[in-house]
Order: C-alpha cells, then sequence, then structure tokens
C-alpha cells in the first residue's frame, strides 16, 4: 500500500475522520463482543451484535468512498464488506453465517490497522 493517503494534503478531511473513527469503533465493539462469548459463532445474540456492527463499518466506508473514490484501493476488505452490508439490509444474511464470521476473521484486523494508521495521520 502507498504510504500516501488519497486527500489533497495526504490526510483525511474531518467528514472522512469522522466515518474512518465510526468504523473504528465498531470493529472495537467486535472484538470486545467476540472476546466475552465463549462460544461467539453459536450465540446468536453475539451474531446479530456483529452483523449490526458490521452493518455500521459498511456504511461508514461506503461514505468514505464517495466522499473521496481514491479511498476504495486502500482499505482491506472493502467491496467484501460493503457488499455484506446490503445483504444485511435486505435480510439476506439469515442462512448465511460463514459470510459474516469470514468477513470478521479475515477483514477486519486489516482494516482496523489500516483505519488506526490513517487516523493517526489525520
Amino acid at each position: 500500500m502507498d504510504n500516501e493517503f488519497p486527500s489533497d494534503n495526504g490526510h483525511l478531511r474531518p467528514e472522512e475522520k469522522k466515518l474512518a473513527w465510526d468504523a473504528l469503533l465498531a470493529i472495537t465493539r467486535i472484538n470486545r463482543f467476540l472476546a466475552a462469548a465463549a462460544a461467539p459463532r453459536s450465540d446468536e445474540l453475539i451474531r446479530a451484535a456483529v452483523e449490526r456492527q458490521l452493518d455500521i463499518i459498511g456504511e461508514a466506508l461506503a461514505r468514505l468512498v464517495r466522499s473521496n473514490p481514491k479511498w476504495s484501493g486502500d482499505l482491506p476488505g472493502l467491496p467484501r464488506i460493503v457488499a455484506l452490508r446490503h445483504i444485511l439490509r435486505q435480510g439476506w444474511a439469515s442462512g448465511d453465517a460463514d459470510l459474516v464470521w469470514t468477513i470478521t476473521e479475515q477483514n477486519l484486523p486489516g482494516l482496523q490497522s489500516r483505519l488506526r494508521e490513517m487516523i493517526e495521520r489525520a
């Protein structure tokens, strides 16, 4: 990944920073939910909570990219997370827990690191 960020001055604009914070806070909540659950994959309440936070992340990232399309290539898992947000909004994810857990395990750690880096440079 490039060390320079896509906004004009190399940093997040204020509205972009807020969206990055929203996504980062949602990831932090997911991590807290998972740490508190004995068996998160089989816990319906944990899954619902994780899905809600993934929805928030997807919305924040979609708005971030609409605000500045250059961010689209700089956020790990962006297409998959935004697509899941659309699926969740339509109620189609009721049978696809695997997608929720795959994104949570494979995409969120890298996204969390990238968002922290972006916010620190803002």
